[in-house]
């Protein structure tokens, strides 16, 4: 999660970077959900 943290945030805004690890570790476990992630992407995609 670290390092996903320190790469991101040079490309996002903090809200931006906020609302990302919203997604990203939706259980606050320092670990990343790539499944909610990506559930949550295809579902974006169709909006």
């Amino acid at each position: 999660m670290a390092e996903f943290s320190s790469t991101m945030e040079k490309y996002l805004t903090p809200e931006d970077f906020k609302t990302l690890l919203a997604k990203v570790n939706s259980d606050g476990n320092d670990e990343i959900s790539w499944d909610e992630f990506l559930t949550d992407y295809e579902n974006d995609l169709g909006n």
